[in-house]
């Protein structure tokens, strides 16, 4: 018998490289997610009919609808700023302390992605294009995320995997 899930409730979400092939195995938790802003959202698909001269439909297109998990992090570094929304990273010194420009032009970041929901259910892009920018949140200035999963380099992997983490006896 499946196991029924509830995918409730976010309790970790990480992000890595993307590897060549497979998944990552070395994984960096972003340790203070706010409450309430991780989201999975999964569009409705979209139909496009052909109709013959008739009026009769003789072929439906459907169009997967749009997919990404997006969250605000409440505590972040400047690396991890970085990582997630480009520009330059400069470590501090005995002199200063560490800084962050941001780029002057947008960049392609691309990260995999995984959630793990309460009941243990991991959502994982392998590999996603990553949105980030400051975003206020309770009067501070939260990092605002946003991954939206991507066909992976490694065409043994689907852009999307949901595991259950229940393994048989």
């Amino acid at each position: 018998m499946a196991t029924k899930i509830l995918a409730v409730e976010l309790q970790k979400l990480e992000y890595a490289d993307v590897p060549a092939s497979g998944l990552p195995s070395d994984w960096t938790e972003l340790d203070n997610v706010h409450e309430e802003t991780f989201k999975y959202f999964e569009g409705e698909p979209t139909t496009e009919s052909y109709k013959n001269v008739k009026g009769g439909v003789y072929y439906t297109e459907v169009k997967e609808g749009d997919k990404h998990i997006e969250a605000t992090i409440g505590k972040y570094d400047l690396q991890t700023k970085a990582n997630l929304q480009g520009g330059t990273y400069t470590e501090a010194t005995s002199s200063s302390g560490a800084t962050w420009t941001p780029p002057e032009t947008p960049q392609n970041i691309y990260k995999a992605v995984r959630g793990t929901t309460k009941d243990g259910v991991t959502i994982t892009f392998p590999k996603a294009l990553v949105i980030a920018s400051a975003v206020e949140n309770k009067k501070a200035i939260g990092q605002g995320v946003k991954f939206i999963p991507l066909v992976p380099d490694d065409s043994s992997l689907s852009s999307e995997i949901w595991n259950d983490n229940v393994k048989q006896a």
